[in-house]
């Protein structure tokens, strides 16, 4: 079936997905796949876009990629990722095959789905002259993420802060707290709580049991987004040098 067949059986509303994505094949020959990017998943999705996202499911469980058992298939947009390195990369499927792959949302290459070979690919990526030198990003990031760290500390991210919101806010509390290596009073600290309210004067101010509570259940979720991208089959060795 060619291209032009599959376009004209693909859903309407999901044609603004489609995009042309760069990939460095073996030889380093670089070819253009053809991919429908993963519906944005927000906070509060509406009725439209909770359509969107089941179409474009839909859509994808017919293509022959799905429909293969031997192949593995991945967990689109799973909410169990927490990592910083999501902060960079969308999701699509190829038009033809439905072959999952990442794409880079600074550079705009095409990469390999994580599914159970892990993120460290993607990591190298980031670390590229040709991602680093691209200065403006080609795509936009769909969903404001919870983690506004960049690699370029001179770029603007401002479209990477969250809007505020309880949930988020526990999440960037827990986060300051760990990263700054600060005791779990310091959220019972005045000066830490009027500065908390300084920026915003209905944040409720929470204590340490209740940061305690908080902590624990982003440690899960972490650990849940780890032990998925791991998958099943992954072996781990763990070495000690004493």
């Amino acid at each position: 079936m060619s291209i032009s067949d599959i376009s004209s059986q693909f859903p309407e509303e999901l044609l603004h997905f489609r995009i042309e994505a760069p990939q460095i094949v073996r030889g380093g020959i670089q070819i253009t796949l053809d991919l429908v990017k993963y519906p944005p998943k927000c906070t509060q999705p509406s009725d439209t876009e909770k359509e969107i996202i089941a179409k474009w499911a839909n859509w994808w469980r017919m293509t022959n990629w799905a429909m293969n058992p031997a192949t593995q298939n991945p967990k689109w947009r799973s909410p169990c990722r927490s990592g910083q390195i999501w902060l960079h990369f969308g999701e699509a499927a190829e038009l033809t095959t439905g072959h999952p792959y990442v794409f880079c949302l600074n550079c705009g290459l095409a990469l390999q789905h994580p599914g159970n070979i892990g993120t460290k690919h993607l990591q190298n990526h980031l670390k590229t002259q040709n991602c680093i030198a691209t200065q403006t990003a080609i795509h936009s990031q769909p969903v404001i993420p919870s983690s506004p760290i960049s690699r370029h500390p001179n770029r603007n991210t401002t479209t990477l802060i969250p809007s505020y919101s309880i949930p988020a806010f526990e999440q960037e509390l827990v986060r300051v707290v760990i990263d700054s290596n600060w005791s779990f009073r310091t959220v019972e600290r005045p000066s830490f709580q009027r500065f908390i309210q300084f920026l915003r004067q209905d944040t409720v101010i929470t204590s340490r049991y209740k940061f305690m509570s908080m902590f624990r259940s982003q440690h899960e979720e972490a650990k849940r987004s780890i032990l998925n991208d791991l998958g099943k089959t992954t072996k781990i060795l763990i070495a000690l040098d004493a």
